[in-house]
């Protein structure tokens, strides 16, 4: 009988073992990840409530403003309705961006801070 040459199994050594890796990985960022979140809940969930109540004033205005046109007489009416329209409606825009860019530097700041609500 021929014997076959039995080759030993290799461990994997450390610096060969992608797991041992991933999980001094994990760790690091498991523990950064675990801190914000709190933080990043808290700032998705002001920034739907503003969305949503911005989107239920714009859609008022926009309710609004169909009604205004209907009881327009002249063409010149209508310009001005749209006009003013138009002119509110940048400003709100504008003003919901610089609220919703607050809102974001504030979680920001409290990541950064590490403190958390």
């Amino acid at each position: 009988m021929t014997s076959k040459s039995e080759t030993p199994n290799p461990t994997p050594s450390k610096s060969s073992d992608p797991f041992g890796m991933f999980g001094k990985v994990q760790e690091t960022l498991l523990g950064n990840m675990i801190e914000m979140s709190a933080a990043w809940t808290e700032m998705i969930n002001d920034m739907r409530a503003e969305v949503s109540s911005f989107v239920v004033d714009r859609i008022r205005e926009d309710v609004k403003t169909q009604q205004d046109i209907m009881n327009c007489k002249t063409i010149a009416d209508v310009q001005r309705v749209q006009g003013e329209f138009m002119e509110k409606a940048m400003k709100q825009y504008q003003a919901e961006t610089h609220k919703l860019l607050a809102i974001g530097k504030a979680s920001q700041a409290s990541i950064s801070d590490g403190k958390t609500n």
